[in-house]
């Protein structure tokens, strides 16, 4: 009789776990299918690619981090290694009251490494510099459980830094509130070097060469390519427009509700935002615990142009900004330049974000209006000049779309899996919620789960 695997959720940790799923199903020959319960009428969730013109435009994600292995190996199993692209490497800056600073190079998440570079830095006062120095002299931090990522690096280096360089760098990976922000979940590799090694200085010196690499990937057709290769590969159900309603175990059997209908799996994979798993499992009190804020949101901007209508006097790939805020830009690329596939000979094309706020979110105000602002923050950027009618505009609003880890988000991790193993053994978390936002964190998420899910069925470990 076939194992059915349910997931819920059709962005790329729940079409991760399918595809893993029939996988293992088809080179080890098990009788086993994957079914796929997705609420909308799309696959991919943050995945969203839009070619047009003879551009490839993200709306969502643009790339994934190479030293992780996961979305590697995903674009290896599905063949799609030949479209692989590594971003062009160049200059980053940090926007700080309308000047465009050069990030120090060596720099590592915005702990200096080459102190050459930092020092002739302008972006901190003397006094500043003089603070990120003084960490030479503390002491080793004592052994803690967690902190959070504004609290640790004031500490270690200085509020000037962390404001200036650390926040704008992080904000634009994790978004939301650095006070907030657990240090275990997100940048654990600092946490180690101030208790085991004592000085951040010191382990960061030296170890970034002066020549840059790249450090980010993508595929040339877009990320969506993903998602229609693994749709395409999957021979079980794939259910749009289809929301759980309830779910319940019977015996070891999952039965899954949904809108004039029932299902009943041998395992279940909720790769749903977490709200979902709250409202559907709501026996397993550890998820209402979640040590969090609400969930940021994010307004992304892509602007096409002719080359010629776009003037960029500082030779790089785009800035995050220090002066952030309502209404204030967060960070923007030269997307045409970090990414030369994205754009036809002789176009360009800018890519400008902006955060949601209560009292300026940038859903409230019409594409057009947005677009206009856009043209204007940027052409008050020194060294930056763009025309007011570009070729067009692509808006894409992403309301709650970045989970904030809060400070003790590792041991909720620990206590949730204690307490669904007791409760729900043949159902298993995967996706941004849990354990990494990051593109191949949760493409590793989704596989884990597929091979807990056909280790239950089957009762052995069958991926590699």
């Amino acid at each position: 009789m076939t194992k059915k695997i349910a997931i819920i959720g059709g962005g790329i940790a729940g079409l991760s776990a399918g595809f893993y799923v029939q996988k293992a199903a088809d080179e080890k020959q098990l009788d086993a299918a994957p079914v796929i319960f997705e609420a909308t009428d799309r696959l991919g969730g943050k995945f969203n690619t839009l070619r047009h013109d003879g551009f490839v435009i993200e709306r969502g994600p643009d790339s994934f981090l190479k030293r992780k292995p996961a979305a590697l190996e995903l674009a290896r199993d599905l063949g799609l290694e030949p479209q692989l692209v590594a971003n062009k490497t160049g200059k980053s800056y940090i926007l700080h009251k309308g000047q465009l600073h050069l990030i120090p190079p060596g720099s590592v998440m915005g702990v200096p490494g080459d102190f050459t570079s930092f020092l002739a830095s302008d972006l901190l006062s003397d006094e500043g510099k003089a603070r990120v120095f003084e960490e030479l002299l503390l002491p080793p931090m004592e052994a803690f459980e967690d902190i959070s990522v504004g609290e640790f690096f004031e500490k270690r280096l200085g509020r000037e830094l962390v404001s200036r360089i650390i926040e704008p760098l992080l904000s634009g990976v994790y978004g939301g509130n650095l006070n907030r922000l657990s240090l275990e979940a997100t940048l654990p590799q600092f946490k180690a070097i101030a208790t085991q090694h004592g000085h951040l200085l010191q382990a960061v010196h030296g170890k970034a060469s002066g020549k840059r690499t790249s450090q980010f990937a993508t595929l040339s057709g877009g990320l969506s390519t993903f998602t229609e290769k693994i749709v395409a590969s999957l021979h079980g159900k794939l259910m749009r427009n289809t929301a759980i309603d309830s779910i319940e175990q019977v015996g070891k059997t999952i039965r899954l509700h949904a809108a004039g209908y029932t299902i009943d799996a041998d395992a279940l994979v909720f790769a749903a935002p977490l709200r979902e798993a709250q409202d559907l499992l709501p026996e397993l009190q550890t998820l209402r615990l979640a040590p969090r804020d609400a969930d940021s949101g994010m307004t992304t901007l892509s602007l096409a142009y002719d080359q010629t209508a776009v003037q960029i006097n500082q030779q790089g790939t785009g800035f995050v900004s220090s002066d952030r805020g309502a209404g204030h830009i967060a960070a923007a690329t030269w997307t045409h330049l970090k990414w030369p596939h994205t754009a036809p000979q002789g176009k360009a094309l800018l890519r400008v974000f902006y955060g949601h706020y209560p009292d300026w979110n940038p859903q409230t105000i019409s594409d057009e209006a947005l677009a206009q602002k856009a043209i204007h923050d940027l052409n008050a950027i020194d060294g930056l000049s763009v025309s007011s009618k570009p070729d067009f505009f692509v808006v894409t609003h992403m309301p709650d779309s970045m989970p904030q880890y809060g400070v003790g988000q590792k041991a909720w991790l620990k206590q949730l899996e204690a307490e669904r193993s007791r409760k729900y053994p043949n159902i298993y978390f995967a996706g941004m919620a849990y354990d990494g936002v990051g593109i191949p964190d949760v493409i590793r998420q989704g596989k884990q789960a597929a091979q807990s899910a056909l280790s239950f069925c089957f009762n052995q470990e069958l991926i590699d």
